[in-house]
């Protein structure tokens, strides 16, 4: 049982107080978001029902030994920070603090990336509400009235994080649990009607007869559909007193399987429903299997419901974790010490909470248009943060075998390195083909921009900022 770390002390990490289910809900209402309702589909066509699941389990297989390393770092370093505080201890505070910074930009990337999909959800659900049209952006119009209904809900979420990390942990609840519901009975209306015919062709061959291509495409893609377990790692330093380190830890673990249930249920619900090529014929087949099964037009928005509160509790938590990596940084003087300002009351990063929503209120008024540059960016810079993970693993087990108990497992920390590499790979390949479709690789740029800002604060950062 790891011992308490003399850098958890009460005095310098927010208040505790989340309990088992809200830590739980951080960890799986960030993983399943809004892409089980309009990615599902593609997954299908690519790789067939039996071609999909086998992709996804490999898939969770790999992101799972990347979970596995950051629950053994957990319980060892169970700190405000999570990654920053992990690379703190075994790499010091010059990498600790360029590594939350990317960190930071990658929590705010995907809360941009939440903000400007709730007026696609908007769209879809009330299709006259967008006509206020107020600029063009890389050619996408950028509306009034969704951009007005994004910055509600990020004013509830800033809402609920000001008041400490239960009303986050409440409101995590309520969305997780408000969509798990909804989509309990989904699931279980697409198994009652469910046809076995349906489930033909098994797998999608190429014009060799291989499965194979199907298959690996599922599994290239699917480490996106299960990142965002880290969450739970920022939680680990406001947990409720009544949980040990070590058991929060596995709640990273936990979520992952919790996850791949959670997709396997619905690949095979919603693909038995309806014939493979009528499925497939409508833009949103998860919606239109479910409206199917119960035979109403009403269940298609109630689907489209569940997925804007997965937005949401995606949303919720990368604020979240955004917030306590900003009051981290400050707190080792990489940033201004204005963002390590806590409430008296609620003991939250008031200042931190404030610039964060800014910051994300600053992607989303770009538009649809960031979308595609959002997304692969996000995932260079996340693997490139579980690799510093992992790694931090190996290393630690070699200085410390008899704390590291589980150490017999060495395969485990190179396998997850080996995940790694298989996301950057080919979320790099994505800007070039872009480019060559025309399009300037702008992830790129902004990737340039934040590392030289990063740098530039690094050689900034005073001697003995801890101390």
């Amino acid at each position: 049982m790891p011992v308490p770390h003399p850098l958890e002390t009460r005095g310098t990490d927010p208040q505790r107080g989340l309990g088992p289910v809200q830590m739980f809900t951080f960890g799986f209402g960030t993983i399943v978001g809004i892409a089980w309702v309009v990615l599902m589909g593609q997954l299908l066509a690519q790789a067939g029902l039996a071609g999909a699941f086998l992709g996804l389990t490999i898939g969770a297989a790999l992101i799972a030994s990347i979970g596995y390393c950051y629950a053994e770092m957990g319980a060892r370093f169970p700190l405000a920070g999570g990654e920053v505080a992990y690379a703190r201890e075994v790499y010091g505070t010059g990498a600790s603090n360029l590594i939350g910074w990317f960190l930071l930009l990658s929590c705010v990337l995907v809360c941009g990336f939440e903000m400007v999909s709730v007026g696609w959800l908007m769209s879809q659900l009330w299709p006259q509400a967008a006509h206020t049209r107020m600029y063009t952006v890389l050619g996408e119009d950028v509306y009034l009235e969704p951009l007005l209904a994004s910055v509600a809900i990020q004013v509830l979420i800033a809402a609920a994080n000001h008041h400490g990390a239960e009303g986050a942990g409440r409101l995590q609840a309520i969305t997780t649990m408000g969509k798990l519901i909804l989509s309990a009975a989904f699931i279980l209306a697409g198994l009652h009607a469910a046809r076995l015919v349906n489930s033909r062709p098994l797998f999608v061959t190429d014009s060799t007869g291989s499965a194979v291509p199907g298959v690996i495409s599922v599994i290239t893609i699917a480490p996106f559909w299960f990142s965002g377990f880290n969450a739970i790692a920022q939680t680990l330093g406001e947990r409720s007193g009544r949980i040990s380190a070590t058991r929060g830890a596995r709640l990273i673990l936990i979520s992952l399987a919790a996850a791949w249930v959670f997709y396997s249920l619905v690949l095979f619900s919603m693909t038995l429903v309806l014939p493979r090529q009528t499925l497939l014929s409508h833009p949103l087949p998860t919606a239109a299997a479910f409206q199917a099964a119960f035979q109403s037009p009403l269940i298609g928005n109630a689907v489209l419901f569940a997925a804007l509160l997965g937005l949401v509790s995606t949303w919720n938590a990368l604020f979240f974790s955004a917030t306590r990596v900003l009051f981290v940084l400050a707190r080792d003087r990489f940033v201004s010490g204005i963002f390590r300002v806590t409430h008296p009351r609620y003991g939250t990063p008031t200042v931190a909470i404030a610039a964060v929503s800014l910051l994300i209120l600053a992607c989303a008024l770009l538009g649809r248009a960031v979308i595609g540059p959002i997304l692969s960016l996000f995932s260079v810079v996340m693997a490139g943060i579980y690799a510093t993970v992992c790694c931090g693993v190996i290393l630690l087990r070699r200085r410390d075998r008899a704390t590291f108990a589980s150490a017999s497992k060495v395969l485990l920390p190179w396998l997850a390195l080996g995940a790694c590499a298989i996301i950057a790979g080919f979320a790099s390949l994505e800007p070039l083909r872009n480019w060559n479709n025309g399009r300037w690789p702008i992830e790129w740029f902004v990737l340039l921009a934040w590392t030289g800002c990063g740098v530039g604060l690094a050689r900034g950062t005073t001697p003995g900022a801890l101390e």
